[in-house]
């Protein structure tokens, strides 16, 4: 319980990691941090009576409770933090209506001493109150801070108090609340009488009623320095007679000048429960100077041996879990107490630098970095061989091979421990990332693939295409050739890739089709010339190629004008070439030159012929008659030449 609606009035102290405060600590003064625990706060306040009894029911011979106070205990021995658990004394006051003195029931707490004992952490057992016991050794010296859930330790003159964060109940992992004596001094004006004070008016543990009407808020203005009601406490518990009635009426005036009309009881308040307050049962100074556990110093030699089998017997950790947690508490250690002499024989834990990616705000410690390291050195047991026991070969690593005892640890680690315990340029820097294996190179065709790639069967239009190395594909983006996009997954286009970096879309190219002259219709035959006489008959000339050009005739006259028609055109020829007299072959066969023939004959002759010769080849010529023609050419005038085409 501790003191009523304390934590909501002075709030949730400094929160951080305890890596980092062990950092702070071990920066500052070059030593250890050493903190004092009440060993019941640890016992009672991790687990629930509830989430005991159901790890038993799964496993009858567990031990919960040990086992979360084991791992607290190792993790903080990582940091090189130097630990000293004090236990409840027969003396303790009564708490809350129940007796709360008698024997310290050693049944309860015999593993946890065996643990502690095989771990080399040193205990002790308070005459009476551990939270005041804890504050005493603090105002020795003997310890830093004092790891305590509840507030009673500030009556009893703790410096800095240390207790678990929570959120909603709920414990977050390595963080924890720091209060400062000091800091609340300043903030709130409240020093060790205040919150004797305090306690007596809102409720404590040896008082739980409190005095009747007064709240914490009340509680904690009437027990500010400035009012001076809290530093006459002592002298009103020394001399009641003389000393208490006047008090009795600086407490009524100050809670009047508080805004509160809670009337003081002429019995107020109970002697005895201020004089536990005041005046706790702790042990003489010299006796704590001079504690049992630590007449052979803090770091005493751990049995390895013997602790790896009570951490297998009773906590179920074989040998892989105990290199994995006792390794670093070595290197720890070597690190943070080597002596400038000391820093290159550090070297043969060979550390190096684990890559790792940037924690989240808050998630991880500050100070702390990731290494691996070799754990022989550290490892005083006996690797080279199974114990019969234990069955290496269930274990696997995740890449699926065998477990490896003398294989390198990964830890965490304070960068301080670094800089002190190992040379300049002693940590090797963490490697460079691997290099992934893009899909493409696993599915690159080779030259003997019979599959054609789909970049030169679908889109392939001719041989421009297929010389082409960069082939347009349906989204834009370009693919290199010899890409199969059967076996290749595409890269998904981003929106900002397409807002960026992306090409306009090209739309495929529709299939090139080969130039096809088109049919032209036949034309009658021309009349055949009529036979000679064999006598008379004389050689033929040979039968030129015949280019027809259309003109249009300028008529000498109106009479002349109503023989011509504006739809038709006089035809003119020029020899060329031999020409076939196949009327298949030839379209223009059976035209005479000097013939009118209708233009839209004309131009059907010019689309399909393929005998017709280039503009710049055409020439406006006349063709002698031939003796063959048996009827008269009309006058042809001097034509204008146009060019229909």
């Amino acid at each position: 319980m501790g003191i009523l609606g304390l934590w909501d009035v002075i709030g949730d102290g400094e929160i951080i990691h305890i890596a980092d405060y062990a950092a702070q600590h071990f920066e500052k003064h070059k030593r250890p941090l050493r903190i004092a625990v009440d060993e019941a706060c640890w016992r009672f306040t991790n687990l629930t009576p509830e989430q005991v009894q159901k790890i038993r029911d799964g496993e009858p011979a567990a031990n919960p409770i040990e086992k979360t106070i084991l791992w607290r205990i190792l993790r903080l021995m990582k940091l090189n933090v130097q630990l000293l658990f004090v236990h409840d004394g027969p003396s303790k006051p009564w708490k809350k209506g129940r007796c709360g003195g008698g024997l310290l029931d050693k049944e309860i707490v015999k593993l946890l001493h065996q643990l502690l004992d095989h771990l080399k952490v040193p205990y002790h057992q308070a005459p009476g109150e551990a939270e005041a016991e804890c504050a005493a050794l603090e105002q020795r010296g003997i310890v830093d801070a004092v790891w305590a859930d509840d507030g009673d330790a500030f009556m009893f003159g703790c410096q800095t108090l240390i207790k678990q964060h929570k959120v909603d109940g709920k414990r977050v992992h390595d963080h924890i609340r720091v209060y400062h004596a000091d800091s609340i001094l300043r903030e709130h004006d409240l020093d060790q009488d205040s919150f004797v004070l305090f306690a007596m008016l809102a409720g404590g543990d040896y008082n739980p009623q409190g005095l009747k009407g007064c709240g914490p808020k009340t509680a904690q203005k009437a027990a500010r320095r400035e009012y001076g009601v809290a530093g006459k406490i002592r002298e009103a518990h020394t001399q009641p007679q003389r000393h208490l009635p006047t008090w009795r009426q600086a407490l009524h005036l100050t809670l009047r000048l508080c805004g509160s009309n809670t009337e003081v009881p002429p019995d107020f308040p109970a002697l005895k429960a201020l004089g536990n307050y005041l005046n706790p049962n702790v042990s003489a100074p010299e006796k704590l100077d001079d504690l049992r556990k630590l007449r052979q110093g803090w770091d005493r030699k751990i049995d390895q041996t013997k602790l790896r089998v009570i951490l297998r017997d009773r906590f179920n950790m074989w040998t892989r879990g105990f290199i994995k947690h006792i390794a670093p508490v070595y290197l720890a250690r070597a690190l943070a107490r080597a002596t400038p002499e000391q820093r290159a024989e550090n070297l043969q834990y060979g550390v190096q630098l684990k890559r790792t990616r940037k924690p989240k705000d808050g998630d991880e410690a500050k100070s702390e970095v990731k290494i691996t390291f070799n754990p022989i050195p550290a490892v005083e047991i006996d690797l080279s061989q199974q114990p019969p026991e234990e069955d290496w070969s269930l274990w696997t690593d995740k890449d699926g091979t065998p477990y490896d005892p003398i294989q390198n640890v990964e830890a965490e680690i304070p960068q301080c421990f670094l800089d002190h315990g190992l040379p300049e340029g002693g940590v090797a820097p963490a490697p460079a990332p691997a290099r992934r294996k893009r899909k493409s190179d696993a599915t690159e065709p080779t030259e003997s693939s019979s599959k054609k790639p789909r970049s030169e069967s679908a889109l392939d239009v001719g041989p421009s295409a297929s010389a082409s190395p960069i082939t347009p594909t349906k989204r834009g983006l370009q693919k290199e050739k010899g890409d199969n996009p059967a076996t290749k997954r595409p890269r998904k286009v981003t929106r900002k890739d397409k807002d960026a970096n992306a090409l306009p879309e090209i739309p495929p190219s529709p299939p090139r089709q080969g130039f096809k002259l088109p049919r032209s219709l036949p034309l009658p035959p021309a009349p055949s010339p009529p036979r000679l006489p064999s006598s008379s008959q004389t050689p033929m000339p040979p039968l030129q190629r015949t280019v027809f050009q259309a003109t249009r005739t300028t008529p000498a006259s109106s009479a002349e004008s109503s023989f011509v028609s504006p739809a038709r055109a006089t035809v003119s020829a020029a020899p060329t070439e031999p020409m076939s007299t196949s009327p298949e072959k030839d379209s223009g066969a059976g035209l005479v030159p000097g013939e009118t023939i209708a233009a839209s004959t004309l131009r059907e002759l010019r689309a399909g012929s393929s005998l017709l010769a280039k503009p710049a080849e055409r020439q406006a010529v006349s063709i002698p008659e031939s003796p063959l023609q048996t009827r008269p050419n009309p006058p042809v005038p001097v034509p204008e030449v146009i060019d229909l085409t």
